[in-house]
């Protein structure tokens, strides 16, 4: 018989949502069953479950099918009057009736309710006749008939402690009392309890949830029974749960620069356009786009003193100009020029402005010039020695130049004069000379080492 229970199971799992619940309920009843084995074959041949021994609660009037009061939070037996089949209406059942008499095989256990059974404590009845809930064989089964997804199985739940299996009953077993309870937020909600909008009930028959709608962007929500239903705005569409534009994708409110409309939509409160990317033109940066003339694209002449770069006009940086319209570059200054300011076009020559400084700005031992031909002579033939110094630019933009006295001389007053007869100087950057050895001397002015310094006559 065991091997026959499971077979059957296999084939009404096949069909997943075929399963038709009684459609005169009012609510999605707990039905509380014997016969798991009997109601199963007959399934087999029917799409309807069958509930041959077994009373039915709703669970929102708290009473049976036949209008016998079935509380909720509260242990029942299964002797009880509430609790009898109908085909045990009547029948006198003693307390030395067989312990497996009042047997809970399964249950059709709805979304939304819990539901706790047991096995009396048989110790009790026989002493006290009275029934207490054995706690060693408590089972809790949460509902799941109807859901978003059910199965026969799901319909009928095993609820016994001792079952072999999931889908195959105790030979005789001892599970004969029920506790049901709503799961938290689940109750018998009618369409009076959506008191305000965006709010509405998982489902229309009983148990179900008050569940709210989420936020809606361009609308409200209807106040309905089930399902979340947008109201929109002028100019938007409902589209399932959420309002979407009634220009479909045309839904730009403008343009970027350098774009413009290739496709307009006049049904919502303001115009809407989808925007397609305008030519570039060399020299020439794009215009504001304007609602006013959506499908142009625009342009301004990039200006002389400005170069044109990615359809955008920006001023030449300091020291480069533009001298024409519509330009795409800039030209650095040439040496002995330069250009303190941006966005210019043309370059001044360098110091050809009155002083600002004197001589005094120049450390010890170099030498102060403002003139262009004088520093570049300054660094004719240097490879060694200070020629990184060379910074025609920085020394336009200073309006002066500072330079170290070379090797052979010295500086007096900031300027570089030789060293005379006598002396002589290998160092850059001094204001003195050394002098030879006595009896030695140079035979030219500008020496710049020792070996320069000779022995005069009478000297050897």
């Amino acid at each position: 018989m065991k091997s026959f229970i499971v077979f059957f199971v296999a084939v009404c799992l096949r069909a997943v949502n075929a399963i038709q619940l009684p459609v005169s309920e009012s609510s999605y009843n707990l039905v509380i069953c014997d016969g798991y084995a009997d109601d199963f074959v007959a399934l087999q041949n029917s799409t309807v479950l069958q509930e041959t021994n077994c009373v039915n609660i709703d669970v929102c009037t708290l009473s049976n099918h036949r209008s016998e009061t079935v509380a909720a939070q509260t242990w029942h037996h299964r002797s009880s009057q509430a609790l009898r089949f109908d085909s045990e209406i009547g029948m006198n059942v003693s307390l030395d009736a067989p312990f497996s008499h009042y047997n809970i095989e399964y249950a059709r256990i709805p979304e939304g309710i819990n539901l706790l059974t047991c096995a009396p404590d048989f110790a009790i009845v026989r002493k006290e006749g009275r029934y207490e809930c054995n706690n060693n064989t408590l089972l809790n089964v949460s509902g799941g008939c109807p859901s978003d997804s059910y199965t026969a199985q799901d319909c009928m739940r095993l609820v016994q402690y001792d079952a072999v299996s999931a889908t195959t009953p105790a030979l005789h077993g001892t599970t004969q009392m029920i506790f049901y309870e709503f799961a938290p937020g689940w109750g018998c909600h009618t369409s009076a309890d959506l008191t305000e909008n965006g709010i509405t009930l998982s489902q229309v028959k009983p148990p179900n949830r008050l569940v709210p709608c989420g936020v809606l962007e361009h609308g409200t929500w209807s106040q309905i029974s089930v399902g979340c239903v947008p109201e929109c705005d002028v100019g938007y569409l409902a589209s399932g749960e959420t309002c979407v534009p009634a220009c479909g994708s045309v839904t730009q409110e403008s343009c970027p620069t350098g774009q413009y409309a290739i496709a307009i939509c006049t049904n919502m409160t303001s115009n809407r356009y989808q925007c397609g990317y305008c030519e570039a033109v060399e020299g020439k940066e794009f215009k504001p786009w304007s609602d006013a003339n959506p499908t142009l694209c625009d342009y301004t002449d990039c200006l002389a003193g400005d170069y044109e770069i990615d359809s955008v006009c920006s001023a030449c940086p300091v020291n480069a100009i533009s001298t024409a319209p519509l330009s795409t570059f800039c030209s650095a200054c040439a040496e002995g020029k330069y250009q303190p300011a941006s966005g210019q076009t043309v370059c001044i020559d360098c110091f050809s402005t009155a002083a600002t400084s004197t001589s005094a700005v120049c450390a010890a031992g170099y030498e102060y010039h403002r003139n262009v031909q004088e520093i570049h002579d300054y660094f004719m033939n240097i490879t060694l020695g200070v020629s990184h110094l060379k910074n025609m630019t920085q020394y336009c933009f200073d309006d002066y130049a500072c330079l170290p006295c070379k090797p052979g001389s010295y500086e007096v007053n900031h300027e570089c004069q030789p060293c005379p007869v006598g002396t002589y100087q290998h160092n850059w950057a001094s204001d003195a000379c050394f002098q030879c050895a006595t009896g030695q001397s140079t035979m030219q002015t500008g020496s710049d080492s020792d070996t320069a310094c000779v022995c005069q006559p009478g000297f050897e």
